[in-house]
């Protein structure tokens, strides 16, 4: 479905090094790929699914897409099926936003295309607690699921019947899904002093049970680094249908059992158009058209063997995140998740959520006991999770960090988990996961004495402070409104953005002098020498930050705006040659440690230290690995083109691609994007297209002619 286009031509031209010019023309067309023609909105498909069985998952929207008054029907074949809305978040116009949806699936094929289309004559429900009528079904039908916890000195027995009884009497469900099709509630009870039992609890219309049971020892003022070894079992009917002997269950970590039960549930997969999901900016802007290899399908979409859904199992996650290198787990998403987005492999979306369960056993967990959620920064402003805590100047004991596979926990390295598993399954579990991580973030990288706005270190690592963003600016979009968290990560993210604002632009405390010639370059603690700034880690910030200014946050857009002076302009100026941009380390002071103004002292420095070579002939950075440094680089700029107002990204990004040729397959040595897609970001425009890899086209002096058509385009001339 297309709509009108909008052509816009740029021309430019750049002198990079004595007598070699770059001449660009970045032809963009805002082409409206998803206007709503007779309102329909968007695709998934179920495949393998059972007649007659109901299938929950969840979708993102575009902003306007579902207008407030509005809501969502779902079609077969043409024909209407009956689908449950239950809307988690709005945009800030209160269209919806993200949204689980539950379908019952018709009689007939096996896999069905689900046609998803705005309808203004069923106005979406508001959530009513007035009523539990499935809930109150399963407790008359006398639901017979029973914990046993067997410790070394008693036994605990929690019967699930009686506990929603309870409930239910006293008012204390709290709901997560609600409607004709579905009801799902959240129990809490505290077994012993230390572990938590939660058990999200879904029941839908056809008598299908799903009971996620999660065992917790993460309360941190009550927790005093206690491993405890027990059995579980768990019978249903009073038959034992699960045993799990003899965990050790280490400090702020959990695990969870999913327990089917009553009528067959739906055996339903469901993928989903990739461009659509990109289009609702709240996936970042991977090139979805990339045709991805075989082998980079396979590397990450075998089915999960029983060993994945143990307790604290780690799967592919890596558990020494300290560790050095380019790892599939880093990035805006891990390589998993990017080749499930791209590729829609069923294999590969449920490997997501398997790796996603793993992030229950990495010690970031810290649960405030007075309010059964994540410990937040706002409420504990003493709290610091780190080994030199005490009672006496933070409230609590110093946390333990050891665990089932030694993890070793690090924000300049930390994956995210579970945003991208809880965008597409709307699972609480994972939604959970994402809040401890993000508050884990906030709280443990310096002491509160030191500690700036949005539990911010100012001189942490330029790649730590890049996840941070990263994973607030998850959480800030996805968690629900009516999350008593939201307004918090809302706000501790803006504090944020804030004060890189108002210190790095306003005042120009950190980073380059202000005003100079080399200004926007991040502030961050040197590992290896004060005064030395690593370009691989300015990528790790230039990508949440571009990605923040996508979403709409003015100071984001503020400070990609300022990022782009350093971030796209060592690639573009006169005085620098570009070929020595992505060098590992730069030194941006002189001799006597005061910081460099212009490119000419950069240059004249750097090769003075040994810093730059000479001998240097191609683009530093592994220019031939998409998986490596100058791959990342690609990716800052890719986002950072698309939202900062200013051709200079556009240049720096069309001379890195002209320099790496073998990500895009127009050589035959290296890897390319097809084969490792981690860092396959692109510039996104504000309609939701995208300028994808195939059609940025580098000519040369033979080249008469070379043409954009009627989509969007980067054409270079070299």
């Amino acid at each position: 479905m297309t709509g009108f286009g909008l052509k816009q031509t740029r021309l430019f031209s750049v002198l990079l090094k004595t007598g070699l010019f770059l001449w660009i023309v970045l032809s963009l067309t805002v082409h409206h790929a998803y206007s709503q023609q007779d309102g329909y909105i968007a695709s998934v498909t179920l495949h393998n699914q059972t007649s007659g069985t109901v299938k929950t998952f969840a979708h993102p929207f575009r902003r306007g897409d579902i207008p407030q008054n509005s809501s969502i029907m779902a079609q077969i074949d043409g024909k209407p099926v009956e689908m449950q809305v239950d809307v988690k978040a709005r945009w800030d116009d209160r269209s919806v936003k993200h949204a689980i949806l539950s379908v019952k699936s018709p009689d007939g094929d096996q896999t069905s295309q689900v046609d998803l289309f705005r309808t203004d004559t069923t106005p979406i429900k508001v959530q009513s607690l007035a009523s539990a009528s499935l809930m109150e079904a399963l407790r008359d039908n006398q639901f017979d699921l029973v914990l046993e916890l067997e410790m070394p000195r008693e036994t605990h027995r929690l019967n699930v019947n009686d506990w929603l009884a309870l409930s239910l009497a006293t008012n204390g469900l709290d709901y997560w899904l609600k409607g004709d099709l579905v009801e799902e509630a959240r129990l809490i009870n505290q077994i012993t002093p230390d572990i938590l039992a939660i058990l999200d609890l879904r029941v839908d219309e056809t008598g299908s049970i799903r009971a996620s049971f999660g065992l917790h020892n993460d309360l941190l003022y009550e927790n005093k680094n206690e491993t405890f070894t027990y059995s579980a079992r768990f019978y249903l009917g009073g038959s034992l249908i699960i045993e799990k002997q003899n965990l050790r269950h280490y400090p702020n970590t959990n695990w969870r059992e999913v327990i089917w039960s009553g009528a067959a549930p739906s055996t339903a997969e469901v993928s989903f158009d990739p461009a659509y999901l990109v289009a609702t900016h709240l996936v970042p802007p991977y090139d979805v058209t990339l045709r991805l290899t075989s082998d980079a399908v396979n590397s990450w979409s075998s089915p999960p063997d029983s060993s994945a859904f143990e307790p604290f199992a780690r799967n592919d996650v890596h558990p020494a995140m300290p560790d050095t290198g380019y790892r599939p787990d880093l990035g805006m998403l891990p390589v998993w998740s990017v080749v499930a987005l791209i590729s829609q492999d069923i294999n590969a979306l449920r490997r997501v959520q398997t790796n996603g369960s793993a992030a229950g056993g990495i010690p970031w967990h810290f649960r405030d006991p007075k309010t059964d959620r994540p410990v937040k920064l706002s409420d504990h402003p003493r709290v610091w999770l780190d080994y030199r805590a005490t009672v006496a100047d933070n409230g609590h004991v110093a946390p333990s960090f050891e665990s089932l596979h030694n993890w070793k926990i690090d924000s300049a390295h930390m994956p995210d988990l579970n945003y991208f598993p809880y965008l597409l399954t709307g699972d609480r579990y994972f939604l959970d996961e994402l809040q401890f991580q993000v508050n884990w973030a906030q709280l443990h990288s310096t002491d509160p004495n030191n500690r700036k706005p949005g539990g911010l270190w100012a001189n942490d690592q330029v790649r730590a402070q890049g996840w941070q963003l990263r994973s607030m600016t998850y959480a800030a979009q996805i968690t629900p409104d009516l999350d008593p968290l939201k307004e918090h990560f809302e706000s501790t993210l803006k504090d944020r953005l804030s004060w890189y604002v108002q210190n790095h632009i306003v005042l120009g405390d950190y980073g380059a002098p202000k005003g100079s010639e080399i200004s926007g370059w991040v502030h961050g603690y040197s590992v290896d020498k004060p005064g030395l700034m690593k370009p691989f880690m300015q990528d790790f910030f230039a990508m949440p930050i571009s990605y923040a200014a996508l979403l709409g946050y003015e100071d984001a857009q503020k400070y990609a705006q300022y990022m782009a002076n350093f971030y796209a302009g060592r690639f573009t100026q006169n005085s620098f040659d570009p070929i020595h941009a992505n060098t590992y380390s730069w030194s941006v002071v002189d001799d006597q440690g005061r910081k460099l103004k212009t490119w000419k002292e950069v240059a004249d420095i750097n090769f003075s230290k040994g810093l730059f070579k000479q001998e240097t002939v191609v683009l530093d950075g592994y220019a031939h690995l998409a998986d490596a440094a100058a791959g990342s680089t690609r990716g800052g700029l890719g986002l950072m083109t698309g939202v900062v107002d200013d051709p200079l990204p556009a240049e720096a990004y069309a001379y890195v691609i002209s320099q790496t040729p073998d990500m895009d397959g127009r050589s035959t040595k290296g890897k390319t994007f097809s084969q490792a897609p981690q860092w396959s970001i692109v510039p996104i425009f504000s309609d939701g297209t995208v300028l994808p890899i195939v059609a940025a086209q580098v000519g040369n002096d033979s080249d008469n002619q070379m043409e954009a058509g009627s989509q969007n385009a980067l054409l270079m001339g070299l």
